[in-house]
């Protein structure tokens, strides 16, 4: 839907409908939050994901640098899986 024009109406409120075809190529399905930022005369529209203030740690960039760390780990072969009984074994010595 890249490029595409629909004309949309704002009533006396205020508010548009974006149609269907529009929040579909959006990815907006239901009720959602959406950035709206004007620049001169056009009106930019992006749908956004609202972070709640208690997970808000998890996009900090050291726990992202974390997370990508561990990923490589993973993917380099540096993990492995140990069963319970392993890990007692282990912790028992």
């Amino acid at each position: 839907m890249a490029n595409t024009k629909i004309l949309v109406e704002i009533n006396e409120q205020g508010r548009m409908t974006l149609p269907a075809k529009v929040r579909e190529a959006m990815g907006i399905d239901g009720r959602a939050q959406v950035e709206v930022e004007v620049e001169g005369q056009e009106l930019r529209v992006r749908p956004t994901v609202t972070i709640p203030r208690e997970d808000a740690w998890a996009y900090t960039r050291a726990h992202l640098a974390l997370v990508r760390a561990a990923l490589d780990d993973v993917q380099a072969g540096r993990v492995v899986t140990v069963a319970k009984e392993q890990l007692d074994a282990l912790t028992a010595s």
